[in-house]
């Protein structure tokens, strides 16, 4: 078990405390020792019900596994920066090599390298939050990235450029 889980727990039951009963509550970079704490923790009177996560072409550990422990745990994970703008390290580095193969990909499907890397995130069984001052690159967000399905080639060929 997770050594903070008296940690994990007690800060729980305060965020329960806060929340009105028809309410949601969810977890952020919970690592599944984490959520197995919370999980089976005695009296637990809401479970959370999405982890978000860091999570996109260029960041995915763990993927698909860490995906399929959530689901099994009844969680849906929530990528935050999909698009890797908020990463650092290996992940920013890797960033210039994906976008140029998000790119190369979309141009086959004439859709930009983001709704691409979106489409990777959707396509992998997550939900994905992103964040823009143009209106213009939110709507082509969410406009382009439910009319097309990415080949088991190109998830492949996406899913091998990870930094992690």
């Amino acid at each position: 078990p997770c050594r903070a889980c008296d940690g994990v727990r007690g800060q729980w039951d305060a965020l329960q405390a806060l929340v009105p009963p028809a309410t949601s509550l969810a977890v952020s970079n919970f690592s599944v020792d984490e959520l197995d704490c919370l999980l089976r923790s005695p009296g637990l009177a809401r479970a959370p019900v999405l982890n978000q996560l860091p999570l996109g072409v260029a960041y995915h550990p763990g993927h698909p596994g860490v995906l399929e422990q959530n689901r099994e745990r009844g969680l849906l994970v929530q990528a935050w920066s999909p698009l890797g703008g908020s990463l650092g390290g290996a992940a920013q580095r890797a960033l210039p090599t994906v976008r140029a193969a998000c790119s190369e990909v979309g141009a086959r499907y004439g859709k930009s390298g983001a709704q691409v890397a979106l489409r990777w995130v959707t396509q992998s069984g997550a939900a994905f939050t992103t964040t823009s001052r143009k209106r213009s690159h939110l709507e082509e967000d969410l406009n382009g990235v439910f009319d097309f399905e990415l080949s088991d080639g190109d998830m492949a060929r996406l899913s091998s450029l990870t930094s992690v």
